[in-house]
């Protein structure tokens, strides 16, 4: 029932959206693909288990709040690597009052 639907929006969209390819493309960043794949299955796999069993339980919500962070911490990842002067907001310098202006 919803295969044609799928099939105008695929053509339509291929008419509307325009091409966005980035002219100079990076490497792809290997720790982060494998954090947001290992992040993404373990929230995935959590909440299969919620609708499962129709409830939570600790390991179910443990292994949520790890997909979650390993998640973040792709993002994280990704970020730095973008950025070699990227400094993590929990670091020292980050957490020190702010120079006056001069």
């Amino acid at each position: 029932m919803n295969v044609p639907v799928i099939v105008v929006l695929l053509a339509v969209g291929a008419r509307v959206i325009p091409e966005s390819r980035n002219p100079v493309p990076r490497r792809w960043d290997l720790a982060s693909v494998v954090l947001s794949v290992t992040g993404l299955a373990g929230v995935v796999y959590a909440l299969k288990q919620i609708g499962e069993h129709a409830g939570v339980s600790p390991v179910i919500l443990a292994m949520a709040a790890a997909g979650s962070v390993l998640c973040t911490s792709s993002s994280t990842a990704n970020a730095a690597s973008r950025n070699r002067s990227w400094t993590s907001p929990c670091s020292a310098s980050a957490v020190s009052a702010p120079a006056p202006c001069a």
